[in-house]
């Protein structure tokens, strides 16, 4: 559902190739395609946190054209983004010597490969020639030069690893009901990610269990609906792991059901008023499955709503993204608790205080207030252990039954960046020491030949 690092990389090196049979016409074109890959080329080095000596091929207005070197800069620009997206909770991946070694040599290769097919195009130009296949020759040659040294570099041959599962972050543009189940579940995840934990209220709280408490359900309607289908043929394994992810699922119910009876004895300021945006983007997602899984006032029965194994197979890439988003949104919900906890936001009855607190009840200002108010903010973890427990189990069991739900959809593998950060900068160069950009001579044939004098 997601593209990873690893797909992207794939895709620039198809391209590459293709560049090597079907390349621009024209000299211009070619020499505008050579500089959109150089260009895409270092900016896509540079989070990957080392620099290009090479300088970029000017002397002409070039124009973004759509050439099969075209093709090949967008896939590594693409990459870029990709790196580009990451935040701190990914961003591990890109610290990894030996990974971004590997990487480094791949995307040098797919220059390589472009980069090889544009000098067979270009030939080797007499005097006389066209200046700039002159000049675009004599680049290509200085500048792959450098990019097979990069090649080389991994002498490790070292994997990618962790680096190339990284992954956008929110799933590609829906296409069908599965995948916009995905994006409305990530959407209602980030709707969450972007509240600030402090201004949450009571009715906020009570609105998120309540979410993920749905949220299970309809996720547990599914699956159930998946292993009650025969002609699925699905395996011993698969069923196993499905099972598993239905009890996780009713597990973490269960803890969100004492979350929720955890509420009627605390309460967060009853001041201001609470944002709807994550409870709309919910709203989105439940319409969006109701169309799955029911049918007017009736639920559809398991082999409608997954007549074949392809409709499985969609279905399982769809649940992976829901259970995900409903774990994240579960471990949000869990840290602005323990936020709201730490800076004294929450409300707990004055007796439950007490008993925790032995001079409580000898303190002037509570002695006064006793017969005012039975409620009484503090900051005191004990206090509020029954709640905090059964937010962890909630988070805890969801996030078991994500780690089944990406293994059913074969995505266990990537690493998904969340939350709401600023955008991240490329990393500090690796490298050895740092160079300066080097000039390739820009000469025309005639005074190439002349500096270079009479023949001795």
């Amino acid at each position: 559902m997601r593209a990873t690092y690893d797909d992207l990389l794939r895709v620039a090196r198809r391209e590459a190739v293709g560049a090597l049979n079907e390349l621009d016409n024209g000299t211009t074109d070619l020499a505008a395609g050579w500089q959109a890959v150089l260009t895409a080329a270092r900016n896509h080095l540079r989070w990957l946190r080392t620099e290009l000596r090479a300088s970029d091929f000017t002397g002409g207005t070039f124009k973004q054209g759509d050439g099969s070197l075209f093709a090949v800069a967008r896939s590594l620009g693409a990459g870029a983004d990709l790196l580009a997206s990451q935040n701190a909770s990914t961003s591990a991946a890109l610290d990894n010597i030996d990974s971004l070694l590997a990487a480094r040599s791949e995307v040098a290769e797919i220059v390589l490969t472009a980069g090889q097919g544009a000098l067979q195009q270009v030939g080797d130009p007499g005097p006389g020639t066209d200046v700039i296949a002159f000049r675009l020759r004599k680049h290509l040659l200085a500048t792959l030069e450098e990019f097979e040294q990069i090649a080389q570099g991994n002498t490790k041959r070292a994997a990618i690893g962790a680096l190339g599962g990284l992954t956008t972050g929110a799933p590609h543009h829906p296409v069908s009901g599965p995948s916009q189940v995905a994006a409305l579940a990530a959407k209602w995840q980030r709707a969450h990610e972007a509240r600030e934990p402090l201004s949450l209220l009571t009715r906020d709280l009570r609105s998120t269990t309540a979410q993920l408490r749905t949220a299970s359900g309809y996720a547990e309607r599914l699956c159930l609906s998946v292993l009650a289908t025969p002609k699925l043929r699905l395996d011993q394994d698969q069923r196993a792991v499905l099972t598993n992810l239905v009890s996780f699922l009713r597990s973490a119910d269960l803890a969100a059901s004492q979350v929720a009876e955890a509420w009627r004895r605390r309460l967060s300021d009853l001041n201001g008023e609470g944002d709807t945006a994550d409870r709309v983007a919910f709203r989105d997602v439940i319409d969006e499955l109701n169309g799955w899984i029911r049918e007017k006032d009736r639920l559809r029965k398991p082999a409608e709503i997954v007549p074949t194994r392809r409709h499985a197979l969609d279905l399982l890439d769809a649940l992976d993204e829901f259970v995900y988003s409903t774990y994240r949104v579960a471990r949000v919900q869990q840290y602005a608790v323990a936020g709201l906890i730490m800076n004294g936001r929450l409300f707990v009855p004055r007796t439950a205080l007490a008993k925790r607190d032995p001079e409580f009840q000898t303190r002037p200002t509570v002695w006064m207030m006793r017969y005012k108010t039975p409620w009484v903010r503090t900051s005191r973890p004990g206090c509020f252990e029954e709640l905090t427990d059964a937010l962890a189990r909630t988070a805890d069991e969801l996030s078991n039954a994500s780690d089944l739900a990406r293994q059913l959809a074969g995505t266990s593998s990537q690493s998904r960046p969340h939350g709401i950060e600023r955008t991240r900068r490329p990393g500090p160069l690796l490298n050895s020491k740092r160079h300066r950009r080097v000039a390739v001579s820009d000469v025309t044939p005639e005074a190439d030949a002349t500096s270079m004098g009479p023949e001795r």
